[in-house]
């Protein structure tokens, strides 16, 4: 069956707000009476954006703790701690500092500007440093109980109940195993793991030696650069891309609306142009197209905002079939036609009775 092939440009500095969340980096084009119809594919023709996107975004911009407090007589009494990080972008020395530049982080500064350093009463405030190492590009955290308070104290890093296979504690190089759940912070939990050694619980002194640390993150911190972004579609996608996930321990694929993915593999402020050499063709079954949705997400699912991402340009390509239109009133006319030069004076023969 022939084909032909259309291109749909898509400008996000055209777009207007719409959908659930008008800030949503997600675009719903409507067709305005030009549908594109029997589309048997399509695919990614060409995308191009700024690498300008935040590394601190509205899915990623808080940090989470808790203080663990066991007093001499055994009662144990905690409290949780919330970093709201304004979203924008930041080099990993101003946002978590290092031996210069710790104490004037964005981090650190938030930290010392809390109120309440407290679990419950104790007679000072606790105090909690971020450092990054230049050489190692690990991240340090060094928690300081405060002075005259007696009792066992714990500094525990906290999974946000929002962070399903992300958050802002990765980022930083901490490992998933060394995070306590938000869901599961309570005194009992508290009183069953704390009897024996538990990742995740970083035990907390009145002093350290000079240049010590308590705990460093198992991995170098990853939060200066994103690793790409996922083109989505619901109207485009035909579920033959797959995604894994987490399911209860087991890795699982499943069909998806990812279009495309886009690697960032140039540094911080250039431009990302891809193009691909052989193109990926979703199959859409000959279907008709009046409007169109284009979503711009991580790689944990959720939707960038536009002024997190950057403005971008999109080109599509549609292979459309070329299907003979037959209706009642094509047979109609085909018939007459047929008809008439088939009783032309010349082709009417006369028989002789």
């Amino acid at each position: 069956m022939a084909t032909k092939f259309q291109y749909l440009h898509v400008n996000s500095s055209m777009r207007s707000k719409s959908g659930r969340n008008g800030e949503d980096a997600k675009l719903e084009i409507n067709m305005s009476g030009h549908e594109i119809k029997d589309v048997k594919s399509v695919a990614v023709k060409q995308f191009t954006i700024n690498n300008s996107s935040f590394n601190i975004t509205s899915h990623k911009d808080t940090l989470k703790f808790a203080l663990v407090r066991k007093k001499t007589e055994g009662t144990i009494d905690y409290k949780r701690f919330t970093l709201n990080i304004p979203k924008g972008y930041y080099q990993s020395v101003d946002l978590i500092g290092n031996s210069t530049e710790g104490p004037t982080s964005v981090i650190n500064s938030l930290i010392l500007a809390m109120e309440g350093k407290k679990v419950k009463t104790e007679s000072s405030s606790f105090s909690v440093v971020f450092n990054q190492d230049p050489s190692t590009y690990r991240v340090s955290i060094k928690a300081t109980i405060g002075s005259g308070n007696s009792g066992d104290f714990w500094f525990v890093p906290v999974k946000s109940i929002n962070d399903t296979n992300d958050g802002l504690w990765l980022d930083l190089g901490f490992d998933a195993s060394h995070l306590i759940d938000e869901r599961d912070l309570s005194v009992s939990y508290f009183e069953e793991n704390l009897t024996s050694p538990t990742p995740g619980f970083y035990e907390m002194y009145t002093s350290y030696p000079d240049g010590s640390t308590t705990y460093i993150a198992a991995n170098p911190t990853t939060i200066e650069n994103i690793q790409g972004l996922y083109l989505t579609s619901d109207a485009l996608s035909s579920g033959s891309t797959y995604q894994t996930n987490d399911n209860n321990g087991h890795l699982q694929a499943k069909p998806c609306n990812i279009l495309e993915f886009i690697q960032f593999d140039k540094e911080h402020y250039s431009t990302i142009s891809y193009q691909p050499q052989h193109l990926y063709y979703h199959y859409d079954n000959g279907k008709s197209l009046n409007q169109i949705d284009i979503g711009l997400t991580n790689h944990d699912g959720q939707l960038y905002q536009c002024n997190e991402i950057g403005r971008f340009h999109l080109i599509l390509v549609f292979e459309i079939e070329l299907n003979d239109e037959i209706s009642k009133e094509f047979i109609k006319l085909y018939n007459e036609e047929g008809y008439e030069k088939a009783h032309t004076a010349d082709k009417l023969i006369l028989r002789k009775r």
